[in-house]
């Protein structure tokens, strides 16, 4: 069997202020934002932050902050790599985007199990901005489902342990390809 075609997703299971695992720090946020959002000021407060992220003065401290209640083994370089991803795209589309999985996360989740291919699911143990409940989400939806929990591991497993996701990537490949699944 040959594998016509490969999806990489980040998909919005729910609304993900239901799964955010600091969800008490960020429940006194939310009208704050959603004033800056309908007064067209958030763009502007994103933008001042991320453009400061750029620098080594104003990220290295974010990084040693996010080891510490994470446990993260990310290395510095790959942290500033995928910072450097998230301001580069623009802030008006990462509002959009992030609104539109509040609004229609659930709506999107709940139509996961129309899904009949197979699904590797990747996720870190240590995820500071997807929680637990994802992982109950997608295994409840998802009927082709190969789920991989990363120790030692945040939102971002591919960057912080590249060697052991290509291992895993590949092994799901070769399962599909061969046949061989139990998925």
């Amino acid at each position: 069997m040959a594998i016509d075609s490969m999806v990489l997703v980040t998909p919005a299971v729910c609304n993900p202020l239901k799964t955010f695992p600091y969800g008490s720090v960020v429940q006194p946020f939310i009208l704050p934002v959603e004033f800056m959002l309908m007064n067209g000021l958030l763009n502007s407060v994103i933008r001042f932050y991320l453009n400061n992220l750029r620098t080594d003065f104003f990220l290295n401290p974010v990084y040693h902050y996010f080891k510490k209640i994470t446990g993260s083994g990310v290395p510095y370089s790959s942290f500033k790599k995928y910072l450097g991803s998230v301001v580069d795209i623009n802030s008006e589309t990462f509002v959009m985007a992030f609104k539109a999985m509040v609004e229609k996360g659930d709506e999107i989740g709940e139509m996961m199990d129309m899904i009949d291919v197979p699904v590797f699911a990747v996720i870190g143990k240590n995820d500071f901005l997807v929680g637990p409940g994802v992982s109950q989400i997608l295994k409840e939806r998802l009927r082709f489902l190969e789920m991989s929990e990363f120790d030692n591991a945040t939102h971002f497993p591919q960057a912080e342990r590249p060697d052991f996701f290509n291992y895993l990537l590949g092994g799901f490949v070769d399962c599909i390809d061969s046949g061989n699944c139990s998925i």
